[in-house]
């Protein structure tokens, strides 16, 4: 059986139906400036958020209750201090986890509580229906920064069903998040719905197997009102983790560019293992600007020597074919090249 090739395998993730628009003839030439374009821009884009404000405060916070967690005892009993230590493992040393304990996380602390630096603790204020940790960010002599948690709920102690947080610095919202899941008795995500701001982005999220007819998602990332890209999806199978989905209909929007159609995933598979064209299951159109400007197709090439696999071409409105790989390669590698000088 042939390999799938790597952005065929991302389409059947990120493919929601769209309607056909007119098609309209582009050069080959002008296809690839727009790809080309639009990967200086995904490029552009990754680092504003890696390097926003938002990020920038989240690293302040992770790296300030890092370093306090292990220190004091100012709070109101040890109880809370464990339970805020707790919730300091969850937001910030380990933020993907939920943190063992004997006792189940069945609440969390309230009060507010301010960093002293003389005690070298957070010391409890006073009392609030929401637990208020107040710190200094950055170089700053007073407590500039508030995380905020409003909310914390844990179905079966440990798979998250409500979050809600806010973390501002100077009184301006630096990272939001609201988050609502629920979960069926196996441990999936039924649905569930994410909000989350980072300053000045924003994702939402939406998610749904519950209504017996399918799956469907959705993704939009933003910045203030510039939409900077958009995935949905739909599936008629009616839980994605159980089950391999039948089919999948979707889109995936970068800016001016945009993929959309529907794949027969199970006759694709079919066609890749019984030597016949996969072609024929999927229907994927390719847009700029909201105009229709060619379909993607799969056409077998010989790689190597003795080895043949489907590669992924553009067949534009004037019959003129652009190799997707060819473009979007040196696209990855500058990605690569731009995190790695980030990080490095």
């Amino acid at each position: 059986m042939k390999k799938l090739p790597f952005f065929l395998i991302t389409l059947f993730i990120l493919v929601s139906c769209t309607e056909e628009e007119t098609g309209t003839e582009f050069a080959s030439d002008t296809v690839v400036a727009v790809l080309e374009e639009s990967g200086e821009a995904m490029v552009d884009d990754i680092i504003d958020i890696i390097t926003s404000d938002g990020v920038e405060s989240a690293f302040s916070f992770v790296e300030f209750m890092s370093e306090s967690s292990e220190f004091g005892i100012g709070f109101r009993a040890d109880t809370e201090k464990a339970r805020i230590l707790q919730i300091a493992q969850i937001f910030a040393q380990r933020p993907a986890s939920r943190v063992s304990t004997e006792e189940p996380f069945t609440d969390f602390p309230t009060g507010i509580y301010n960093w002293s630096e003389q005690e070298g603790d957070f010391v409890f204020t006073e009392e609030s229906n929401e637990l208020i940790l107040k710190f200094p960010v950055g170089e700053s002599d007073s407590n500039n920064g508030v995380f905020t948690l409003s909310k914390l709920e844990f179905v079966n102690d440990y798979l998250p069903s409500k979050i809600t947080m806010l973390l501002a610095v100077d009184g301006t919202p630096m990272v939001e998040l609201d988050l609502v899941i629920n979960w069926s008795a196996n441990g999936y995500p039924e649905d569930g719905e994410l909000y989350l701001f980072v300053n000045p982005f924003t994702l939402d999220v939406n998610y749904n197997l519950t209504d017996g007819l399918g799956t469907t998602a959705s993704v939009t990332l933003s910045k203030g009102d510039e939409l900077i890209s958009a995935i949905s999806l739909s599936t008629p199978t009616t839980s994605v983790f159980e089950d391999f989905p039948s089919e999948i209909e979707g889109s995936v929007q970068y800016r001016r560019i945009k993929i959309a159609g529907n794949v027969n995933l199970e006759r694709f598979e079919e066609a890749f293992a019984g030597e016949t064209d996969p072609n024929a299951y999927m229907d994927v159109f390719f847009y700029i600007d909201g105009d229709k400007v060619g379909e993607i197709v799969l056409i077998l090439e010989e790689i190597e020597e003795g080895y043949d696999d489907y590669v992924p071409y553009i067949i534009l409105n004037d019959g003129s074919e652009v190799a997707l790989e060819e473009v979007l390669e040196p696209i990855l590698e500058e990605i690569e090249i731009e995190l790695e000088e980030i990080f490095m």
